[in-house]
């Protein structure tokens, strides 16, 4: 019995956070992309830098995509970049990551990305004296390469 409820919990905290922008429309789709400023990386896909740390920062949020504020430890692609100020700057940054389907988002700032031709330059803004306060959220939208 509580083998069943524990697959229950785990099922329902699963259909929780999978991306609900998934299924939506083209229309609606292309709105949420044109608020957070996405712009599609149309360079050839190189091995991205990675790093060899144990320990990488990872913000996670209740929107369900992570932010990487160190280069990841796993082979990935970039998809493009994001731009998304206020309030909601978070918010805004990880329903176009939902959108395209990325898996997290990078505020690192690394040579191999401009070198690529990706010349915004990544990182977060905070207002006031509280972290949780993000005011200009400048990323970069990834996906893990299948291996």
């Amino acid at each position: 019995m509580k083998r069943i409820f524990l697959f229950v919990v785990v099922c329902l905290s699963t259909l929780a956070v999978l991306p609900v922008l998934a299924g939506m429309s083209p229309n609606k789709k292309q709105k949420v992309l044109e608020k957070a400023h996405y712009a599609e990386f149309a360079g050839t896909q190189r091995d991205w830098p990675q790093t060899d740390k144990a320990l990488i920062n990872i913000q996670h949020n209740k929107y369900g995509v992570p932010i990487y504020h160190d280069l990841p430890d796993k082979p990935y692609e970039v998809l493009g970049t994001v731009q998304a100020g206020g309030n909601k700057s978070v918010k805004i940054a990880a329903e176009a990551a939902q959108a395209l389907g990325a898996d997290a988002i990078l505020i690192v700032k690394d040579a191999a990305f401009s070198d690529a031709g990706i010349e915004m330059q990544p990182g977060i803004a905070l207002r006031g004296s509280s972290a949780a306060k993000v005011d200009l959220l400048q990323g970069i939208l990834i996906r893990w390469k299948k291996q």
